[in-house]
């Protein structure tokens, strides 16, 4: 006869398996659901009231070009590629983007593609495309295109400064002023939002071709007025607010994917292709991203980020205040003391305003003070004007102000010459930019002759 069987072992199982059903129900609740992101989708809803685009298809080129237009893209997208095919074959090397390293071999070279880069980049609408979510003849171009079109297209911008140089020095002063028009309207053509040209900005190498020009004594003043054209073009541009807009709508877009996507779509496309190791990781990095939009992180994170587009863009209408940077600053802060379980998830924009902003255009106000310079000078025998006051109303409608302070602009005399600079005495502590940011002492802009 057998003794009866001991319950115990049936309790231990009971409590084995009631904690891990509890568990398993937990986690069911977290991972089910649609991912709803409520201070996230209140922000995008007041962005799209405010007629802001928050999707791809509010972006410019999400239709397709007219045939006409499509015709002349596609031609500038085969000299585009020609051309920097040539830029950066074996070789050559980047040392055509130096203007004080002048290599007229290769630019002589590349003279015949510079003329039909010239006459294709004549129409607007054609001009346009570079700057649209599209390629010829119509349709999205992914961001790996847009990146590699970017790099390809700084190449050629570069080097269109650069044979501005080189014209300049055989002579070719029409030629030179036409590579650095083109140059600047091929950064600035406009339009609504930017698609995918996202090539970083130095208006630095825009302001020194700038001043070889001038530096030149070849300039007439019809010269000088296409110079001041462009360089207001390049002053008004809202070059970085394109960026941020369009980066604004990806993280849009990539936010609401994350916080709805299935295991199986995360792995595969997030992951990608991978062993089955790879797959179980990515299938926990799944669970875990789903408790997160559950838990309410994702949401706070990306609400947060949102916040963060907001700040610069508006830090944008606010050029000349001296409470910007020291605002933006000041958020950045606070998103460093969020919970540490936000901060992981916080993908906001990077802290651009003051380079993409601040910088380029104080060297763009730079350029234009100095084209009004000349200006005064072609029409007073040479001379430098004593004072910034000279210059109003004839050669500019009014004075350019600092971009970090508002301050007016500074002459110094040199002998010879002028040395241009923007009055900066107010500004203290966090506000005030370094001496040799644009404008500041230690980086006045030299005309000597």
């Amino acid at each position: 006869m057998n003794p009866p069987q001991s319950p115990r072992p049936r309790r231990r199982l009971r409590w084995i398996l009631l904690p891990a059903l509890l568990v398993a129900l937990i986690l069911g609740a977290l991972i089910s659901g649609r991912g709803d992101l409520p201070g996230f989708e209140a922000r995008v809803a007041a962005l799209r009231a405010a007629g802001q685009p928050v999707s791809p298809t509010d972006l410019p080129g999400s239709t397709p070009p007219a045939p006409a237009v499509a015709t002349g893209i596609f031609l500038l997208d085969q000299a585009l590629e020609r051309l920097n095919n040539r830029l950066t074959a074996p070789g050559n090397g980047p040392y055509w983007n130096k203007p004080d390293s002048p290599h007229h071999a290769f630019l002589q070279e590349t003279e015949a593609l510079r003329r039909e880069l010239h006459l294709l980049l004549a129409p607007d609408p054609v001009l346009r495309s570079l700057h649209e979510a599209r390629s010829h003849p119509g349709g999205p171009i992914s961001f790996g295109q847009g990146m590699t079109l970017s790099v390809g297209v700084l190449n050629i911008e570069l080097w269109l400064l650069a044979s501005s140089t080189h014209n300049l020095q055989q002579g070719q002063v029409d030629d030179a002023v036409d590579c650095l028009t083109d140059a600047v309207r091929l950064r600035t053509v406009p339009r609504a939002e930017r698609g995918f040209i996202l090539w970083t900005f130095d208006a630095g190498t825009y302001t020194r071709s700038l001043i070889a020009l001038l530096e030149s004594g070849k300039l007439t003043p019809q010269h000088c007025q296409r110079l001041q054209q462009a360089f207001e073009q390049l002053e008004k541009a809202p070059i970085l607010r394109d960026h941020l807009l369009v980066e604004r709508v990806g993280f849009i877009t990539d936010t609401r994917f994350l916080a709805t996507v299935g295991a199986r779509q995360f792995v595969s496309s997030v992951i990608g292709p991978t062993g089955w190791r790879d797959r179980i990781e990515g299938a926990l990095s799944w669970l875990r991203n789903r408790m997160y939009v559950r838990l309410g992180f994702y949401d706070r994170a990306a609400s947060l980020a949102l916040d963060a587009y907001a700040d610069q863009l508006g830090a944008l209408d606010r050029i000349g205040d001296p409470k910007v940077l020291t605002e933006l600053k000041e958020r950045a802060t606070r998103i460093q003391s969020e919970p540490r379980s936000v901060r992981e998830l916080y993908f906001g924009p990077p802290s651009s305003v003051r380079e993409g902003a601040f910088l380029t255009k104080a060297h763009a106000r730079l350029g234009l003070l100095a084209v009004a310079v000349q200006r005064y000078r072609l029409d007073h025998n040479g001379a430098f004007p004593s004072a910034p006051s000279d210059l109003i109303p004839r050669y500019l409608p009014a004075l350019p102000t600092d971009p970090f302070g508002g301050g007016l602009p500074t002459f110094q005399r040199l002998d010879p010459g002028l040395a241009i600079g923007f009055d900066r005495t107010a500004l203290h502590g966090m506000e005030a930019p370094a001496p040799t940011d644009p404008g500041g002492s230690g980086a006045l802009l030299h005309l000597t002759r």
